[in-house]
């Protein structure tokens, strides 16, 4: 997290639209929220932002999101990228994540064979680990 907005990567699109509640997605919904309003958006202010939508314990509270930060700042390091650079690499993982999930759901639940599908889930994991 950071104080600077315009550090704020997009997400994927999917990942409000995935049917389900997790407690990253409310995260990211809150420093959004936060960045769009030109707030800074860090610990205290995500935490005091989910606590005023009373979403903060069920995201883990304040612990969590230091435990967010310390392993974005590892990665980017180890990855040898600034924190932003390593938030836009995972958001783009993320999406294509949400794609190759999807695919794989409609390949099984679709009218493909399942040599199809497992084909194209292949396929999808591949482009993951090429990202």
């Amino acid at each position: 997290m950071t104080k600077d907005r315009r550090q704020v990567a997009p997400g994927p699109a999917t990942f409000r639209s995935d049917g389900f509640v997790s407690r990253n997605r409310l995260i990211y919904e809150a420093i959004t929220d936060l960045s769009k309003a030109g707030k800074p958006v860090d610990v205290a202010h995500v935490a005091a932002e989910l606590e005023r939508r009373d979403q903060l314990d069920f995201c883990g509270g304040e612990d969590y999101l230091f435990e967010c930060v310390k392993i974005a700042i590892k990665g980017a390091y180890e990855a040898g990228m600034n924190t932003s650079e390593f938030a836009s690499s995972n958001a783009r993982k993320m999406q294509a994540a949400a794609r190759a999930r999807q695919e794989l759901l409609t390949s099984v639940l679709g009218h493909s064979s399942v040599a199809e599908s497992a084909h194209r889930a292949s396929r999808g994991a591949s482009k993951l680990h090429s990202i």
